[in-house]
């Protein structure tokens, strides 16, 4: 919806003012320029412009993963490219479970728009239908220039209607005079134009965009604008006395009724003064340079207006909606966390050795950010991963070096995870987290420990490993164990295939 309502605006500002200087844009520009224009600001209707502000990076405040303390080292769950994960059931294992609300304002909002947008146009389409079937229900009277004339008592003004095959409409009375060609000539220029499409677009616009009186406005405007320019296009060789007959033709065929998207040669009276100024003004020429100036200028102002009212700052980015960073245990030494990063346990001042192991894989979206929390997107892979120490034990590994913040970084693939190598979603996941743990930096609510610091020491002594990418159409449940070695219970993110 938000969406929608920065088109609506983009559009409605741009219509707005080239309809308030309408004057003004037709004192510097053809009638035609002015048409092509404003079918542009039709345009904008479809295009909603946000600017993004970007956020800081946020450091985390939860302690991830799953801890185990034992009296003997626990080894991390792959300590090789030729080693497989083991079964998830072997430890508690979680995921986050995006659990859509049956209905939320945001639906509720989109049914009323979307009813809204289908009583507009099936309005619009049934009148439509109900004057073409009276108007053309008899054979053509002629042909003008290829084009199938009507005759019909139901109008008292000549109309082009019809699509895939336009036909134009006249009057009962014919009386073959100079007149009579003058109007079908008026029509024929609608027909060689398209004019019947720009109309269409524009009832489309308004019945989308139903709840902005502006664009109802626009379709007005189109309408007017469109006659302005089909004028200028029929009288464009005529002389003074010629323009004057012309205009009184349109005079001639005034009706009181106006069907819907149809070219009628008449309309109220101050559009009709206003037509006949421009046909009658034999001086005018077409300042193409400074039209199309005013023209980009309306188009910027537009951009910018919505911009500003709709400009959304990005989240900042964190550990519960997408960041992810490598544990760090505040109560050890940096050198002390590097090494348990690479794979060594932790050991307490009791001796005691302790290792943090996830087992479960992280579930990532097309951005390369962890799916859980404030982020429920849909799933592109389930990964698993790790650091490993730079040394002659992971050479094996299959590795390339990716330049992140100006430092390089070694990413390395296991024989499974090969495949992705080049693959845009790991290379977007790989560069976030480490831009996410550089920018941690100190975390004074954690023991004031220097995260970017840690981040720093990993990349200089290890190799950042994915060790697994599972398509989502292959993720399976993560299991838990009770204390009997029984199954007690599990969980399974949800995916597109699910």
């Amino acid at each position: 919806m938000i969406a929608l309502l920065s088109a609506t605006l983009t559009g409605g500002v741009a219509a707005f003012v080239l309809m308030v200087f309408k004057n003004q844009f037709l004192k510097i520009l053809n009638c035609r320029w002015y048409y092509s224009i404003c079918v542009f600001a039709l345009i904008l209707f479809f295009v909603p412009f946000r600017f993004t502000i970007p956020a800081d990076v946020q450091p985390p405040v939860t302690v991830p993963s799953i801890l185990h303390e034992t009296q003997q080292v626990q080894t991390a769950f792959i300590t090789s490219p030729t080693m497989t994960p083991p079964d998830a059931g072997g430890a508690a294992a979680f995921s986050a479970v995006p659990q859509p609300d049956f209905v939320t304002t945001g639906m509720i909002f989109t049914a009323l728009w979307l009813s809204g947008a289908v009583v507009v146009l099936t309005r619009y389409l049934w009148s439509y239908w109900k004057v073409k079937s009276k108007i053309t229900k008899t054979e053509p009277i002629l042909f003008y220039k290829g084009v199938a004339v009507h005759q019909s008592s139901y109008v008292g003004s000549p109309m082009l209607i019809g699509f895939l095959h336009p036909r134009i409409v006249m009057p009962d009375y014919n009386d073959g005079g100079l007149e009579y060609q003058l109007a079908l000539e008026h029509e024929y220029v609608h027909y060689r134009r398209g004019d019947s499409w720009c109309k269409l677009f524009a009832v489309v616009v308004s019945a989308i965009h139903w709840f902005n009186p502006i664009a109802h406005l626009a379709v007005k405007n189109i309408d007017r604008c469109c006659e302005y320019a089909c004028d200028e296009a029929v009288t464009s060789n005529m002389n003074f006395n010629e323009r004057k007959q012309y205009s009184e033709t349109i005079l001639k065929y005034i009706c009181n009724t106006s069907p819907v998207l149809s070219s009628m040669l008449s309309k109220n009276k101050q559009y009709l003064f206003r037509r006949f100024e421009l046909i009658m003004d034999m001086n005018k020429k077409s300042r193409k340079l400074s039209g199309s100036i005013a023209a980009a200028a309306v188009l910027i102002f537009s951009i910018l207006t919505t911009s500003v009212l709709f400009a959304e700052e990005t989240p900042a980015l964190t550990e519960s909606n997408g960041g992810i960073s490598t544990y760090y245990a505040i109560n050890h030494s940096l050198e002390e966390n590097v090494r348990h990063a690479f794979g060594f346990p932790l050991e307490s001042k009791s001796g005691t050795k302790m290792t943090v192991t996830r087992f479960a894989p992280y579930y990532i979206d097309e951005q390369g950010l962890e799916i859980k929390g404030g982020n429920k997107n849909e799933v592109a892979y389930g990964v698993r991963l790790f650091w490993r120490e730079n040394n002659k034990e992971n050479s094996s590994l299959i590795q390339k070096t990716v330049k992140i913040q100006g430092k390089p970084v070694r990413v390395g693939f296991t024989e499974q995870a090969l495949p992705y190598k080049d693959d845009k979603v790991i290379d977007q996941m790989v560069k976030t987290q480490i831009s996410f743990e550089l920018g941690l930096g100190r975390n004074s609510l954690s023991g004031d420990y220097d995260h970017t610091a840690f981040a720093d020491e990993l990349i200089k002594r290890g190799i950042y490993v994915i060790a697994q990418v599972i398509e989502p159409q292959d993720i399976e449940p993560n299991f838990n164990r009770a204390m009997d070695g029984t199954y007690a219970y599990g969980n399974k993110i949800l995916t597109k295939y699910d």
